[in-house]
């Protein structure tokens, strides 16, 4: 009966995501393909407002609540509020039982060495194809219309999603869930380094000062399984999902700009998206682990892994990472790639703290404080953000 109920709550916030997508707009002949800043040419005045958007972050639940505003930026309205409220929220949910599928079904066919972390990873990301599919066949969200230098732009941004969501399935099957999330919680590093070589800007260094109090608060909220579960192939898968995470934060954000992507809507975004990084994994999935496939998984069987289990457990994960992946696509647009990634990292605090509930594990001392550090470091982030977050260009020598 539960599942059953997950299943039906996860239709009914897929759909309202659906519906959410605005219709794309019929393409012209000469359909721009610069950011829309940059045809006509408006006064200085509209161009400050339109670069420096009103990004607004709110986080209800587990202590965090704050705002990050540029400084030309127009006064948020409660809609804006409570829509990015209503994202995150979904995200944060979203993420949270999918790294508890995501587990089940690693447990069930061997963890990221019983030979099919990269098939699962494969199957979890076809299973979101599909359900979008579905949607656009049935009318309930309008297609978006791509020509092929669309998926030309997109397809770099696919590979790094597949290899993301690869890297961080084989991650989370190595070893303890919460020792994959302290390495994971290092990705804002990432993506600050990644601003500053991509882009050639970075934020104050008061902004950049909070980042090392919130991953050590992740750390130390798991420092337990950090003492006894290294391994190794787990701090290097999740150390290539950050890598991945990053590249691919800062180019969504950049293809943001561009009016044909704004036409589609983020939802249909990262639906184009999540369909490239399925035809990047497939290719490895067949590489890697094809030839194996099938003994692979007649030894889960034969140690007792019930086949619908793992099915149902496949779908259920699946079904959970692209819900929750397109409520952070959707959160993206609202905030900093950086602002992002931080409240990815408090995310895993918030997903740390909910499974422990659900598997009914005792809270260490470790865990509150860690908790804390890692909450009131968002807090002194956004606080920094607003005060003195304004990009700035990087001296000529570097």
């Amino acid at each position: 009966m539960a599942s059953k109920l997950r299943c039906s709550l996860l239709a009914s916030l897929a759909l309202a995501s659906a519906l959410h997508s605005p219709p794309p707009a019929a393409p012209s002949a000469g359909r721009s393909r610069q950011p829309a800043l940059e045809r006509g040419a408006p006064a200085t005045a509209d161009v400050l407002r339109r670069v420096a958007r009103p990004w607004t972050m709110t986080l209800k639940g587990a202590g965090a609540a704050a705002a990050a505003v540029d400084p030309y930026a127009r006064a948020s309205t409660s809609a804006d509020v409570l829509e990015t409220t209503i994202y995150f929220a979904l995200w944060y949910w979203g993420n949270t039982y999918y790294n508890i599928y995501n587990k089940r079904t690693m447990n069930l066919l061997g963890g990221s060495k019983g030979g099919l972390a990269v098939s699962a990873s494969a199957a979890q990301l076809g299973i979101g194809m599909v359900w979008v599919l579905t949607l656009w066949l049935l009318g309930l969200r309008t297609a978006p219309r791509m020509t092929a230098s669309d998926w030309q732009e997109m397809a770099p941004v696919g590979l790094w999603v597949a290899c993301a969501h690869a890297a961080s399935v084989i991650a989370l099957g190595a070893t303890a869930v919460s020792f994959a999330q302290i390495i994971k919680s290092s990705e804002p590093i990432f993506v600050a380094v990644t601003e500053i070589v991509v882009h050639q800007r970075w934020e104050p260094w008061q902004v950049y000062a909070t980042l090392p109090l919130i991953v050590c608060g992740v750390v130390l909220a798991s420092v337990k399984d950090f003492s006894f579960s290294f391994n190794s192939l787990s701090f290097g898968a999740a150390m290539f999902a950050n890598l991945c995470a990053a590249l691919k934060a800062v180019r969504v954000k950049d293809l943001m700009g561009l009016p044909w992507v704004q036409d589609m809507g983020p939802s249909n975004m990262y639906a184009i998206i999540h369909i490239i990084s399925v035809l990047w994994i497939l290719p490895a999935a067949f590489v890697t682990e094809g030839p194996t496939l099938r003994r692979s998984y007649k030894r889960c069987l034969k140690k007792g892994a019930p086949p619908e289990q793992i099915i149902n457990n496949l779908v259920l994960s699946g079904s959970f990472f692209y819900m929750y992946q397109e409520m952070s696509i959707l959160c993206l647009s609202k905030v900093k790639p950086m602002t992002h990634s931080v409240a990815n990292t408090v995310k895993r605090i918030i997903s740390l703290l909910i499974s422990l509930f659900i598997f009914r594990s005792p809270i260490s001392n470790e865990s509150i404080i860690g908790s804390a550090f890692a909450l009131g470091g968002s807090i002194l982030y956004l606080k920094a953000l607003k005060s003195y977050g304004t990009y700035q260009s990087l001296p000529r020598f570097i």
